[in-house]
């Protein structure tokens, strides 16, 4: 029975591999296709007086915050204004990240997590307020930047040059123009450069000189803008890293410039910022409604508005609190601020709370902080919104553990199958098998992590897409599988035929495998295989990929036209030959020694 089970197990893996290969595509399927529960219709707050007659917001693609530091003529204006370090939060790529900008939203409320998202947005952005509230809006940028959200802009200056030498001047000159039209004077300008993100990605050894590019051409806007009057903000989107890649949380991608100079910008001020904090800070700065699904705060350290406040009636005691309506004119700036957040942030958690069925929390953190908040201390704004995020991210671990707790049936039969499939080969008492799954382990991890200097990071997903990355991981793989598999069959000369030889080296992937599939048995204990309310961790959701794609090269396809190939099937019949020549080998030294 020993000596078939090799034979019963090239079957068994192949059809597995099979299954794993389709089980990876699907859970990568689920997070592309995400669809956010959390952007039904959601009451818009009142309008407050403006701190800036005018808001230019220069978007540099792609700028780190390293490379940032090095520009002169951005450091002019970071001396003169306030000079923020922002934080992104994976998927840090081009679309999930202005969907953030604009929204002041996570990607997990937003519903935004790649670039290929093929769904119109839905949710509340900062360009949509500011046109409902009767600003004119204008931006000028390349095509992607106008699919994304050239909709809601009622001008929108389209830059298709080519020649990337050329298409950051083009955009300059557009943007002059958009910030100098005297018939529709717009209150909100986008300007888009991309010279140092198209450079890195194609020409990275001239990325210095787009840098330099760059640099000049933020110094002719800043020149032509009246700073008495408008705020000048340059933010990058995303970083991009020396090797062209983004998405993850790395720190030459995670962290980013973001320079606020001007009329209403309190000069001097350093901080860490959050990228949801940046859609608040400009609706501050132009008095428009807050995005009505933005988890972030206004950056009110950077932000110069009256403090002096009106008391304003207490809300009713009612678990409606979107049925509270302070007018703005009741509250001097800052205090109407602060007012207009919390009641934001309140009537965003309240409809969270049903969404992920906890118990609702905002509407009472409010009440107890109305006063001090309409008072306009600042404290106690702070505070409020350190408690809603709190609860908040304590409400979702325990939705997140109800659900771990519905799925632990399921890992613990996956467990206990994995111990008895180990069993199954210490039952053969073989050492081989063991120190082939080590070796694998060892000699995988010196690849992935050295050689291939890969690591479990989004940004491993060029341009949010993982089918090159999946296929070199699918290929190292597959090549060290059989390698391992050619080792252990080397070694299989004292056994009885060639039948035992093959289940040796099948025990072996068996033990791969179930290293394997331990830890894709993890993330489904943690995250599960489909995503309606929260999206995974992404290192570990990227580990989850990598762990499935080492089980499914056991089933790898060489030319895109033929069907895949069952490795075991492959190795199996290797081994088979190896132990045939070693065998061999074998009994003529025994014949000569006998001689």
């Amino acid at each position: 029975m020993r000596r078939i089970a090799g034979l019963a197990l090239v079957i068994a893996l192949s059809i597995f591999a099979a299954f794993v290969e389709s089980f990876r595509n699907n859970l990568w399927i689920g997070y592309r296709g995400y669809e956010s529960p959390y952007l039904g219709d959601l009451p818009v707050g009142a309008a407050r007086p403006a701190a800036s007659q005018r808001v230019i917001i220069v978007l540099v693609r792609g700028l780190r915050l390293d490379e940032a530091r090095a520009m002169p003529a951005l450091n002019d204006l970071r001396n003169k204004g306030s000079a923020l370090t922002v934080q992104h939060e994976p998927p840090a790529y081009r679309a999930p990240a202005w969907a953030t900008l604009v929204s002041g939203a996570g990607a997990e409320i937003h519903g935004v997590t790649t670039n290929n998202s093929l769904r119109a947005p839905q949710y509340s952005s900062l360009i949509h307020l500011a046109q409902s509230a009767g600003l004119a809006v204008s931006a000028v940028g390349s095509q992607s930047l106008a699919d994304t959200m050239g909709s809601d802009a009622q001008r929108f200056e389209v830059v298709n040059n080519t020649d990337v030498a050329q298409r950051d001047d083009d955009a300059v000159r557009l943007g002059l123009d958009v910030i100098n039209d005297t018939a529709s004077p717009p209150r909100l300008v986008l300007i888009e450069l991309t010279a140092i993100e198209e450079t890195l990605k194609s020409m990275p050894g001239d990325t210095a000189a787009a840098i330099k590019l760059t640099d000049a051409r933020i110094k002719t806007l800043a020149e032509h803008i009246d700073l008495a009057s408008s705020t000048l903000i340059i933010l990058a989107d995303r970083g991009i890293s020396s090797q062209g890649s983004a998405g993850g949380a790395e720190s030459d991608i995670g962290v980013t410039p973001l320079v606020m100079v001007g009329t209403g910008v309190h000069p001097g001020v350093t901080q860490l910022v959050q990228a949801t904090d940046i859609a608040p800070t400009v609706a501050a700065l132009l008095g428009i409604p807050l995005p009505a699904q933005a988890q972030g705060k206004p950056i009110l350290a950077a932000l110069a508005m009256p403090a002096t406040a009106t008391i304003a009636p207490p809300m009713a005691n009612s678990a409606d609190v979107t049925a509270t309506v302070v007018a703005s004119p009741t509250l001097a700036p800052l205090p109407a601020l602060l007012w207009s957040s919390a009641l934001q942030l309140t009537t965003f958690y309240e409809s969270w709370s049903q969404i992920v069925h906890q118990p609702r929390f905002a509407s009472e953190l409010l009440r107890a902080a109305e006063t001090d908040i309409q008072a306009g201390k600042v404290q106690a704004y702070e505070r409020f919104y350190s408690s809603v995020t709190a609860r908040a991210d304590d409400l979702r671990m325990a939705r997140l553990n109800t659900e771990r707790m519905q799925r632990l049936p399921i890992i613990v039969g996956a467990a206990l199958l994995i111990v008895a499939l180990i069993g199954v080969v210490l039952s053969g008492r073989r050492w081989q098998p063991f120190a082939g799954a080590l070796l694998y382990a060892a000699i995988w991890f010196g690849i992935f992590n050295y050689v291939r200097d890969y690591r479990f990071s989004l940004s491993m997903f060029r341009n949010s897409d993982p089918t090159q990355f999946i296929a070199a991981v699918a290929r190292d793989s597959a090549i060290l599988t059989t390698t391992i598999s050619i080792l252990i069959a080397l070694m299989t000369g004292r056994h009885e035929d060639g039948l035992e030889a093959i289940t040796t080296v099948m025990n072996t992937l068996l033990l791969i495998v179930c290293i394997q599939l331990a830890q894709a048995v993890w993330f489904y204990f943690q995250w599960g295989n489909s995503f309606t309310w929260a999206l995974p961790d992404s290192s570990q959701l990227v580990a989850a990929l990598v762990a499935l794609t080492q089980i499914s090269a056991l089933s790898i396809r060489v030319v895109p036209e033929l069907p895949s190939l069952p490795m075991p099937l492959i190795i199996a019949f290797l081994a088979l030959l190896i132990y045939s020549l070693v065998k061999q080998k074998e009994q003529a030294e025994r014949y000569r020694r006998l001689r």
